[in-house]
Formats: C-alpha cells, sequence, structure tokens
C-alpha cells in the first residue's frame, strides 16, 4: 500500500468518515449509513493462506436480523482492472458467507446427532445472503480513464447478446455534487483534492473560508492526499503545541501557490534556455550551466517540455 493509499485508509478508516462517504454518494447526504452503529469487519476474505483476498476497509451494517457489508478501496492511480477486481472481492464476501452457513448447517446437524451430506448443507429458500457495497475511492491527480463497469473490459464486437455486467461504484474526488453531501470535514479534503495543481482554484478555496476551522485530522489527510508537505508539518506542530490547526491550511496554500509561482518562472526559464539550444546560441553545456543543473539533467527537463 503506497502512502497516499495509507492515508486515505486512515482518513476513511474512521467510522463518521466512512459513513459519510457512503451517505454522500448513494443517498444524497442523507444519514442512512449511521456511523455510530459501524462495526468492524475482518478485511480478509476468500479463506487462509495464498488463496486470501484484503480488502482495504471492510464494516458491517446492522439490518435487522442481518447485516450490510459496505467496503471501500483506495485507489491512488487508474487500474484498468478494477471492475474484476471489485467483482473478485464482492464475489468473495459471498463465497465466506455461504461457507458459513454451510459451516452452521453441518453444526446443527452434529448436534442433532447426524452427519449431513455436502447436498444437505447447501442453502435453501429460507436462507439468505447479507448484501455487499464496494466503494473505489479514486484519490490519484490525473483524470479516471478506465473503465466503470466489467462491461467496458469486454470486446462484444458484433455479438448480438446482452452481456450480464458488473457495475463499479467509482468514487472520484471531483464527482460533481459529491462534496456538497458531505456533512463532515471529508467535503473539505475533496474540493482540496479537486482543486490541487490549479493555483486559481486553490487560491479561491482559501479565500472562500471553507479552511478557516479545519481540524488536524482532515488537515493530515490533506497533506499527504495532496502533497503539501508544509501542512503536514504545521499540523503535528500544533499537535504538540495543543493547538487545532485551524489557520495551518491557509497559510499552506499561500506557501503551495508561491512555489507554484516560482516553478513556473524556472520552467519559463528553462523553455528559453531549450530555444537557446536548439538555436545554436548556446550549446547544452552552457544552458545546462545557466539552469544549474547537470547536462543530463538539462537534458531530461527539455525532453519533459
Amino acid at each position: 500500500m503506497g502512502r497516499h493509499d495509507v492515508a486515505a485508509y486512515e482518513y476513511l478508516s474512521q467510522a463518521e468518515h466512512f459513513a459519510d462517504l457512503f451517505n454522500a454518494k448513494f443517498f444524497g447526504g442523507r444519514p442512512v449509513v449511521d456511523s455510530e452503529k459501524l462495526l468492524e469487519a475482518d478485511g480478509r476474505t476468500g479463506g487462509n493462506g495464498k488463496n486470501s483476498q484484503y480488502r482495504d476497509i471492510i464494516k458491517r451494517l446492522p439490518n435487522g436480523a442481518r447485516f450490510v457489508i459496505l467496503a471501500i478501496e483506495n485507489q491512488d492511480n487508474v487500474d484498468y482492472e478494477m471492475p474484476w477486481r471489485i467483482m473478485g472481492y464482492d464475489h468473495a464476501e459471498y463465497r465466506r458467507q455461504i461457507r458459513q452457513i454451510h459451516k452452521q448447517k453441518r453444526l446443527e446437524g452434529s448436534k442433532a446427532g447426524k452427519k449431513l451430506s455436502w447436498l444437505e448443507t447447501m442453502m435453501d429458500a429460507k436462507d439468505k445472503l447479507s448484501p455487499v457495497w464496494t466503494i473505489c475511492f479514486y484519490h490519484g491527480k490525473q483524470p479516471w480513464t478506465g473503465p466503470r463497469s466489467l462491461k467496458d473490459m469486454v470486446d462484444l464486437g458484433d455479438f448480438p447478446m446482452e452481456f450480464n455486467d458488473y457495475q463499479m461504484h467509482l468514487v472520484c474526488v471531483d464527482d460533481v455534487g459529491l462534496a456538497e453531501n458531505c456533512n463532515t470535514q471529508l467535503g473539505l479534503l475533496l474540493r482540496v483534492l479537486a482543486a490541487r495543481g490549479d493555483r486559481k482554484q486553490m487560491e479561491a478555496l482559501k479565500n472562500s473560508g471553507e479552511l478557516d476551522n479545519l481540524d488536524a485530522e482532515t488537515g493530515k489527510a490533506i497533506a499527504e492526499l495532496a502533497d503539501m508537505p508544509k501542512l503536514l508539518e504545521y499540523v503535528e506542530n500544533d499537535k504538540q503545541d495543543g493547538k487545532d490547526g485551524e489557520y495551518s491550511m491557509c497559510v499552506a496554500i499561500d506557501e503551495m501557490v508561491a512555489e507554484g509561482r516560482q516553478e513556473g518562472r524556472r520552467e519559463g526559464m528553462l523553455q528559453a534556455l531549450v530555444g537557446l539550444v536548439k538555436d545554436s546560441v548556446l550549446t547544452v553545456e552552457q544552458a545546462a550551466e545557466r539552469a544549474n543543473l547537470s547536462v543530463s539533467e538539462f537534458e531530461a527537463k527539455a525532453k519533459e517540455l
């Protein structure tokens, strides 16, 4: 699990944020998933040993005599196998439940002095499974260009047959209306992640006042997921000093915007030097020296430009 996925895991593992994401995605922000009722669940599915699969975050929500199984898979990069992966995780959870039914029937038979056959332990009309919902939470910087369902992974060609699809519940940080449907500071995290890389959006977000009361947990998650080390430094220092860090975000954004402007000026200078090399005004060695880079570093930067 990468650094960004660890940060997302730590933040969304908290019941209030976990419930908020599900409520924002499926219920328009209505508190259908009650964070106070969520129960921890074993993230391992598919049995023991080499056949085990581990969910990023999985919780159980009481639903009458049964449970609803809710899970989140954090994703930092575009994965073109993601719908198939999610289908596999969900299948493994349903298989675990079916095996538990088989086990329970064998146990009841044993108590009654009977050794049931495999057929006798299978599900019957009265047996039901707990439903499973999995969200793929994509927090990467690039737009999601991967498939959103199993059908997107399949080439049907001209074959005239309806495909039995498996839909993936994808959540991207910039999904329209998602942040507005949040009732915790998860919404602020989504807004910042959607605005990263855009200095004007970040300045507008800072000036809106939405970030004036940022809590330390959300500040840390933003610092890690948005690659803002200065903010992480402020949050950690405020924790040590017993402060809540409510102004750290604005200071960090100011510094990030300033660094972005500086980087923009440096990129402009490099573009000019590359142009002078192409026009044979400067040698590569002379241009690299003016850019305070080695020749290999300058050539690599030139390729990027």
